[in-house]
């Protein structure tokens, strides 16, 4: 019989202290280098990294200013918006150039005001067609740096890895909940 252990390191166990404390009152960037929105973390390649805001906006998504988010700036639907996946033209789009080919993760930088505006649908390279779910790990309303996930439901998330080959490729964030912003976004190697 299988059985799963989870290994809890005091260095784990510590950012675990300090993101249940902080995760209603304060920023969380600096806390660590996986955290902190000042720079991109794992990011091996800058040419991978994308401003939010920079992005090919569509639908209900405008630009927001905010000293927190990098530059000042993310983008967002604004609450009260109407976010619907029947509109193929409300979301964010943003273009890479993959020099290496391999399996890539999305990291973000993103916000989330409340648990009513918290995710996003994604896809890369129009796949998969209903959008991969990706729910913001933090509803307080800062900024954080996340790895896109699907919700597979019952809570389970599974990490998004995509294989990418050499060339043009493109990411999508679609409009699923009004509110929820986007700082930036990057391709890691996995």
């Amino acid at each position: 019989m299988a059985s799963s252990v989870r290994w809890v390191t005091a260095a784990s166990l510590s950012l675990s202290l300090s993101l249940s404390l902080c995760a209603s009152a304060c920023s969380l960037h600096g806390l660590s280098d996986e955290f902190d929105g000042t720079e991109t973390p794992g990011a091996e390649d800058p040419s991978l990294v994308r401003e939010a805001e920079a992005g090919q906006r569509g639908g209900a998504f405008e630009v927001a200013q905010d000293s927190e988010a990098r530059g000042g700036a993310y983008v967002r639907t604004p609450p009260g918006a109407t976010c619907s996946s029947d509109d193929p033209n409300n979301k964010v789009r943003f273009e890479f150039e993959v020099d290496v080919a391999g399996d890539y993760q999305i990291r973000t930088e993103a916000i989330a005001p409340d648990e009513l505006s918290d995710s996003f649908l994604v896809r890369v390279d129009g796949a998969p067609a209903e959008g991969y779910l990706y729910m913001l790990p933090t509803k307080t309303g800062i900024f954080f740096s996340d790895l896109v996930h699907h919700e597979t439901g019952q809570e389970m998330k599974q990490l998004v890895v995509i294989p990418l080959e050499r060339g043009a490729h493109v990411v999508e964030f679609f409009c699923r909940e009004p509110g929820a912003g986007l700082d930036w976004i990057a391709l890691e190697r996995h």
